[in-house]
């Protein structure tokens, strides 16, 4: 685990604060399944967590937790994030992040920048960039969120992520889908979408479908920021 950067993170997060105490701002719980549309053995059962503490009104930390199934292959890998975040304002937030993956006996590790805007009551978008190792090779990603309220209940969303290391990875996954707001009960989305994969022995462009559930926490978001991280980015293996 790359603990200098996990160090840098958590002393900005602490920067500032005066000891104030801290505070349980939001965050949420998930379940979702994914499978490519020709190939449903190759498929995903994620299992993932948030939760974001706040220090003031402008300082907070936000620690992600995935687990991910993977159908074909029939092994589970693990993510962990651990993010900075400073709230500018109600409507603007950056910060910093690491994140690792463990899968296959390997790991990734990243590290990167990112920024969240509600550009008007409707229209958010959150926007990324990181670089870091893929069991021994260095490579970067980037990547972007979109998202519409259509109505107190029902939200469009659209994403593109990409990610390009040393030695043969990359991966390209752009969707689109909805979500349903129940209210107090959460929030039910489905999505399509493909991945552009050379990796894990795979290479070419497929189509996937995506479902889950979501149950959100304290702020009207749940957490500020995504999850981060290769594991996240694969519907299926």
């Amino acid at each position: 685990m790359n603990y200098q950067a996990m160090g840098a993170i958590c002393a900005l997060m602490v920067c500032g604060t005066g000891l104030q105490a801290m505070e349980l701002t939001g965050g949420s719980l998930e379940i979702g399944y994914s499978a490519f549309n020709d190939q449903t053995d190759l498929n995903r059962t994620a299992i993932k967590g948030q939760a974001e503490v706040g220090f003031n009104r402008n300082l907070a930390a936000q620690l992600d937790l995935g687990s991910y199934n993977f159908g074909l292959v029939d092994e589970t890998g693990t993510n962990f994030t651990l993010h900075g975040i400073y709230h500018l304002n109600g409507e603007t937030s950056f910060g910093v992040f690491y994140a690792r993956d463990d899968i296959f006996n390997g790991s990734a590790d990243q590290i990167g920048i990112e920024a969240g805007f509600d550009v008007s009551e409707a229209f958010a978008a959150e926007v990324y960039a990181s670089t870091g190792d893929n069991a021994g090779a260095d490579g970067t990603m980037f990547g972007f969120d979109l998202g519409y309220d259509i109505s107190d209940r029902v939200k469009l969303n659209a994403g593109l992520d990409r990610a390009n290391y040393d030695l043969g990875t990359d991966l390209t996954r752009f969707s689109i889908g909805a979500e349903y707001n129940t209210g107090e009960y959460g929030n039910f989305y489905a999505e399509v979408g493909s991945l552009d994969i050379s990796a894990f022995g795979l290479n070419g462009s497929e189509a996937y479908v995506g479902l889950g559930f979501r149950l959100d926490f304290g702020a009207e978001r749940g957490a500020t920021f995504g999850q981060r991280g290769l594991l996240d980015m694969l519907p299926g293996l």
